[in-house]
């Protein structure tokens, strides 16, 4: 399933159902692993002492990504690929949301 604290290229890996994206600057890097469980929510972020909360929505594409709070956000750059069909995503290079609670 899901293999947390692997040492691997930040980048985008052409499956299905793992897509890994870089968040913050490229001073403070931030690794994202989804891996396609039964709810697709609420993976932890960072260290035990920073916590990042990521909501994952269940989309078909699986690339919207709900990072920090309203106080401090993070940027998360979404990969163009061909499964993407939403067109604002195809517009916008940064899609960035509050976290929200479920």
């Amino acid at each position: 399933m899901l293999h947390h604290g692997k040492a691997c290229p930040s980048r985008f890996l052409g499956v299905d159902v793992n897509h890994r994206k870089d968040v913050g600057s490229s001073s403070e890097r931030r690794r994202i692993i989804i891996g396609k469980t039964s709810d697709h929510h609420r993976k932890d972020v960072g260290s035990s002492s920073e916590r990042r909360r990521v909501i994952i929505g269940k989309t078909s594409d699986h690339h919207r990504k709900y990072v920090g709070s309203s106080s401090e956000i993070r940027r998360i750059i979404i990969n163009r690929t061909t499964d993407v069909k939403d067109p604002r995503l195809l517009r916008m290079r940064y899609f960035v949301i509050l976290k929200r609670k479920r």
